[in-house]
């Protein structure tokens, strides 16, 4: 796994997290290999988006592909989809109850140059007929702890919560239903 510059962190990453990521960035270079795209992989840093702190790898590189190429190279990742993705995906197609819509995905710009900056989205807020539906998750290992993975997945929800109050959509958090 990449070494870490956790300085502005206060509590130390858990081998968990740890495992995470390293998980989706190697499965990400195998991916950026098979496409020929040569990538420069910076080391790991904590950044910090609303109320949670993240892990985060920029990853730069030359390549001759398209921007929807690149775009499919990033999602779905591990941290979306499960590990081995492939087969993750084929049990959630079986077994959710819930159509995952706007789950994840990735954003950014593409210049006309061909440069640009995408990242991998794991936070989405769905607006439709004046219903807001969040979509966030949570990384499940196996030494994960259930209670835990929730606490996370609320903390997550608190950014778009905080926009939805901000534009006078929701009064309160106590309005939301959680399914």
């Amino acid at each position: 796994f990449p070494s870490h510059d956790t300085s502005a962190h206060t509590v130390p990453w858990s081998n968990k997290e740890i495992r995470e990521q390293g998980l989706v960035l190697n499965y990400l270079q195998e991916r950026f290999a098979k496409k020929a795209i040569q990538s420069d992989l910076q080391d790991t840093s904590t950044v910090q988006k609303g109320p949670v702190e993240h892990l985060l790898n920029k990853i730069e590189g030359v390549s001759n592909i398209s921007c929807y190429e690149m775009a499919h190279c990033l999602h779905p990742t591990p941290a979306v989809a499960g590990f081995p993705v492939a087969e993750s995906i084929e049990y959630i197609l079986e077994n959710e109850q819930h159509k995952r819509l706007l789950y994840a995905g990735c954003w950014g710009y593409i210049n006309e140059e061909g440069d640009g900056l995408l990242s991998v989205n794991l936070r989405c807020l769905h607006w439709r007929n004046g219903k807001a539906t969040l979509y966030m998750g949570a990384g499940i290992m196996p030494e994960s702890d259930a209670d835990a993975e929730w606490l996370e997945t609320c903390t997550k929800s608190e950014t778009l919560m905080n926009i939805l109050q901000s534009l006078d959509w929701i009064s309160s958090p106590a309005e939301v239903h959680k399914e």
